[in-house]
């Protein structure tokens, strides 16, 4: 998984868990690997210069729980690698919200 997001950039994986407990270890330990890592980013794949800054974190890996009373209102635009119980996998939540951010893009 984390391979494949480290090669593809704009790639993002999403690991489906039973628990919340294994969600919440899962990310800490995620974030601990991933501490450090640089990806290309896409701007310098392009070869174009933008005259927008780049954010901070544009060439790190984000690594984000979803889980049930987690108080983050991240959403699927927001991270690279998705850490989720079953309940917030289920279609009418993550998966959905995937599903449109990837109908507006051109």
């Amino acid at each position: 998984m984390l391979k494949e997001v480290l090669k593809e950039p704009g790639s993002k994986a999403l690991l489906v868990l039973p628990y919340v407990a294994l969600v919440q270890e899962k990310v800490r330990w995620l974030r601990n690997v991933v501490d450090g890592l640089k990806r290309p980013s896409r701007s310098s794949e392009d070869g174009m210069v933008s005259r927008w800054r780049r954010r901070a974190d544009e060439d790190v890996i984000r690594v984000v729980g979803f889980f049930g009373g987690s108080k983050i209102k991240a959403t699927w635009a927001d991270c690279e690698i998705g850490i989720c119980t079953i309940e917030k996998a289920s279609p009418a939540f993550l998966l959905s919200s995937y599903l449109k951010s990837q109908r507006y893009q051109v």
